[in-house]
This record gives structure tokens, sequence and C-alpha cells, in this order.
């Protein structure tokens, strides 16, 4: 059994080493993944406060509907995962694989949001291994996404805006940790940058097709009410192990305030038909 390794600067650069190579060997293909997760929060508020950092590396596809999958092929990319030395993580599970890098497993995890049998892996048309795990959420980045650059390669990845709406899913879904941190993280840097997220967020909801994109930013939100709850207290942990200079107290402040301003504009936008002012 492999140990879990924790979250750093290293395991994030090794992350995006397997990116690379998953770029080098799909070559045209490239702009048919989308890049989602740990990743971005770095990249995406352009923060001199480090991120914590990852472990793997989320990969979102364009599934078609049931009754269009005949038309697509993704044997393309099984054939770029073997022959760029990617496995099936043990035991052969089709949605995620892996690669060592620097001796380290790095995970890779492909993920699709459609709307039959949600929560479950689904078989990619034209792979024999490959499948992709079928989740609520990151639908919405596929009409919010921006170009950025891994390794030297050109990439594909969820805008701010994409990125807020599918972390929020994943946060009211998972509930996990690492969700709210990274959910947090992106709203406390990007406030103190004035980049005007709560329009981002708006403008990639109402590409949604459906409003639980929007009651998913709302629930995300309010988890962090709470200056002394489990999502303050998530996000300070780890912004503490980043940045000890501030007391433990001060980050969970800062996420309370943050989100709860984010939330309001959020609000605000929406309520005026999606403007920004």
């Amino acid at each position: 059994m492999n140990t879990p390794v924790p979250r750093s600067r290293e395991s994030r650069a090794r992350a995006e080493r397997a990116f690379a190579r998953l770029l080098d060997a799909v070559g045209d293909h490239w702009d048919k993944l989308i890049l989602i997760g740990g990743l971005l929060p770095e990249r995406l508020v352009g923060e001199a406060e480090p991120h914590q950092g990852t472990t793997d590396v989320d990969v979102v596809l364009d599934l078609a509907l049931v009754f269009d999958r005949d038309e697509q092929d993704f044997g393309w990319l099984e054939q770029a995962l073997l022959g760029a030395g990617f496995a099936q993580h043990k035991p052969n599970i089709g949605w995620r694989w892996e690669i060592k890098i620097e001796g380290f497993v790095v995970l890779v995890d492909f993920l699709v949001d459609v709307t039959d049998n949600k929560g479950q892996e689904l078989a990619l048309p034209g792979a024999h291994c490959l499948g992709a795990m079928n989740v609520s959420g990151p639908q919405v980045v596929f009409m919010a996404t921006q170009h950025i650059h891994i390794g030297g390669r050109q990439a594909l990845a969820a805008d701010i805006g994409g990125y807020l709406v599918a972390k929020a899913s994943a946060v009211v879904i998972r509930t996990l940790k690492k969700d709210l941190y990274d959910f947090a993280y992106v709203v406390v840097h990007s406030l103190r940058g004035e980049i005007d997220i709560a329009f981002a967020a708006a403008k990639a909801s109402a590409s949604s097709s459906s409003s639980i994109a929007l009651g998913n930013v709302r629930a995300a939100c309010r988890m962090f009410e709470d200056v002394r709850g489990d999502a303050a207290s998530a996000y300070a942990t780890a912004a503490h192990e980043t940045n000890p200079v501030e007391p433990i107290e001060v980050h969970a402040l800062d996420a309370v305030v943050a989100v709860g301003q984010f939330l309001g504009r959020f609000e605000m936008i929406l309520a005026k038909g999606g403007q920004s002012t």
C-alpha cells in the first residue's frame, strides 16, 4: 500500500510535470483536456502567498449525452497515456491513472459531468481501459476556460469563475477539507487583488444548464458563516501551514469575511441580471 503523500510545493511541481508529460503525449488533442483542481488556485489569483499544493491532476473531458456517444472516440487519450508511461491505478480503476515522477506516484483523475449515472465510472467510447468518473459540477468549465502554460506547453484550464462554481459543487457534495481550503483560498486572495470573482462566478453559473450550480455556490459560501465552524477551520489550518506568521484565528476570520463579501456581491450581480458595475 502506498503511503499518502501530503500536499506540498514539491508534490505540486511533480503534478505539473505529470500533466506536461500527458500534454506532450496527446499532441494536437491538448485542447480536449480541461485542467481543474489543485494545480489551479495559485495560478488563478497570482498571489505571492503560496497555495498549499496538490498531489494529483484533475482533468475534465467533454463526454456527449448517452445517445450521441457512439460518435465519440477517446482511443487517442488511452493510447497517449500508455505511450507516455501512465498506468491504471490499482486495482484497475479506469478513471484514475498514475505515473511515477522523481520516485513518487502522481495520480491523474479523469472526470465528466453528464446526466446519466451520477457518481459512477463511465466507459469512454473507443477506449478499452480508460473511463471517467461522472461527478456534478465541472460541466460549467466548458463555458469558462482560459489558456495557460504548464512546463512550457499550452493547456486549457478552468477560468476563475468556472473554477469557483465547480469547486463549490465539490465542497457541497464531498465536504473534504482540501476542497474547503481551495475554495476559500481563491476567494480570499482574489479579493485582496481586487479581481471581480463574483461577476466571473455569476457569469459561469449562468452558463450552466442547471440551477444546481447557483445553489451550490450559495451553500458552499454559507458553510463559512461561522468563524469557529468546520469550513473556516479547514481553511485556517491549511493556510497557517503555508503562512505561520498569522495566527490561525486570523486566517479563519479572513475566510469568513472574504467569502461573505463574495456571496453578497454574487447575489447583487444576480439580482441585476448578471451585470457587473
